[in-house]
């Protein structure tokens, strides 16, 4: 228990090499500490801070990991293809697991049963018995595989892989009751290390070292982008089961795109990162910014994702410009013949208070895949309830088969729940909604574009709104609506 005595204060503990990782007994009484130079962990006792052990691992110490019953500590030994197993309570070496091939970071399963691995070199990740220590199955993942995590279900392991085009860095998700990799989930530049959020695991909190490319020599163009150098994706977990019902094996393998929001860490390449134990703080140390930055989240409630059903939808400030945003990966709550009675697929629910009556196009031309819109006035209604007072399935784009609704008015002391679908149960991904109308800087509805309507603007940045968004509002700033 901190009592806050020390706050403010700080300790450096000398040690005989680098420290790469670490972690505690769950009592607090031990830090564990990885030496990248040495063949060992330190023990530091948290009394008096200072190395009272050290226990012989193997060479390139890297990874740290406490089993959830605290019973066990684990290293990853990156250069003698080992992870060592130490004992808590006698602070001695059980024994080094042979594994795959430059072995980085380590999770468990939710009951300890399962020791996981993931194996840079190899692309795979070791699944070890805890009762045995033996290795039943070495599971084949994509590119440099780093972070790996367990979600609180049991059912599924996610295995990040740090890639050379950060356009496809990925997590691998890996299904518990045969192994099988199900789905490829969509995360930032370089992910180094990740952890799920929430009782059920609702959200995945990823730090990004950023400029993966630049492992590939011949990537120059890349590497001078430093792309993302920084920053923590934050995933909305998608619903597995749903997208890949279980039993079955994906081909091809869904590419998943779920991410809420990315944040900028305003220090360069994040590296490891934790939760506060009372859950108000993730915490992202930044390796060559020597810093740690803190991302609270106490504005998720009760970790419902946003737009997933009318309850949580994301609201909008005004329907003005474009968003971008993605259905994949929510589920399949609401649908609507417009005219063709397919089932529809995952949805995404947008909610809007107008401050005043107007009128508006709404256009999804240029979207991923055969997407449908509806409106509904009032209250979400049931499955083909048939009450959308607005629908469209086909108008525009690929085949015709994106949507577009024109002539959307919106009444002042009304609420509106717009919902993006997708046709069939296979349809979801990517989508740009584009709003259209005569004066789109005008927020409040008096035809003039002045400080009023840029404090209404400005409450929404960071949710519909983007810079690029404000910048086309700056640009009619001080203007009058015809």
């Amino acid at each position: 228990q901190f009592t806050g005595e020390v706050c403010g204060s700080n300790f450096l503990i000398p040690t005989n090499g680098i420290i790469y990782s670490c972690c505690s007994s769950n009592d607090g009484q031990y830090v564990f500490a990885s030496n990248w130079n040495n063949p060992w962990v330190e023990v530091i006792e948290t009394a008096s801070n200072t190395i009272v052990q050290t226990i012989p691992t193997g060479s390139g110490s890297l990874k740290m990991r406490t089993s959830n019953n605290g019973q066990w500590v684990f290293c990853s030994n990156t250069n003698s293809n080992t992870v060592s197993v130490i004992d808590v309570s006698t602070l001695q070496l059980i024994g080094n697991i042979p594994v795959g091939q430059m072995p980085r970071n380590i999770a468990l399963s939710p009951d300890d049963a399962y020791l996981y691995v993931s194996n840079w070199r190899d692309w795979t990740m070791s699944v070890i018995d805890t009762e045995t220590w033996l290795t039943i199955t070495e599971v084949s993942v994509d590119y440099w595989p780093q972070a790996v995590w367990a979600l609180p279900n049991n059912d599924y392991v996610l295995v990040a892989n740090f890639g050379f085009d950060w356009t496809y860095d990925h997590i691998s998700v890996i299904r518990t009751s045969d192994w099988e990799v199900i789905a490829r989930l969509q995360t930032g530049a370089g992910p180094e290390d990740m952890m799920s959020i929430g009782p059920n695991g609702e959200y995945i909190f990823v730090s990004n070292w950023g400029m993966p490319c630049c492992f590939n020599v011949t990537s120059e163009v890349c590497c001078a982008g430093e792309v993302d150098k920084g920053s923590a994706t934050i995933i909305a977990t998608p619903d597995f089961d749903a997208i890949v019902p279980p039993g079955t094996i994906p081909d091809p393998i869904p590419y998943i795109q779920s991410t809420l929001t990315t944040v900028k860490l305003q220090a360069e390449y994040s590296f490891g990162m934790d939760a506060h134990p009372d859950g108000t703080a993730v915490y992202v140390v930044n390796k060559d910014s020597d810093s740690m930055s803190i991302i609270g989240f106490d504005d998720l409630p009760s970790f419902n994702v946003p737009g997933d059903i009318c309850e949580y939808a994301k609201e909008l400030t005004n329907p003005v410009f474009c968003l971008d945003d993605c259905t994949s990966g929510y589920s399949d709550d609401y649908n609507e013949s417009c005219p063709f009675p397919e089932t529809g697929g995952p949805d995404l629910v947008y909610k809007f208070d107008p401050l005043f009556t107007q009128t508006v196009n709404i256009d999804l031309c240029t979207s991923s895949y055969d997407t449908k819109v509806y409106i509904y006035e009032g209250t979400c209604e049931s499955y083909n309830s048939g009450e959308a007072i607005y629908c469209n399935d086909d108008f525009c784009g690929v085949n015709g088969w994106r949507s577009r609704l024109e002539d959307v008015t919106f009444e002042l002391g009304n609420t509106y729940y717009i919902i993006i679908d997708g046709w069939g149960a296979g349809d979801s991904g990517n989508f740009t909604m584009c709003f259209e109308n005569d004066c789109p800087g005008d927020m409040n509805g008096d035809l003039i574009i002045n400080i009023n309507d840029l404090l209404i603007f400005l409450s929404g940045m960071g949710g519909q709104f983007d810079t690029d968004d404000l910048m086309d509002f700056l640009g009619e700033f001080g203007s009058l609506c015809n």
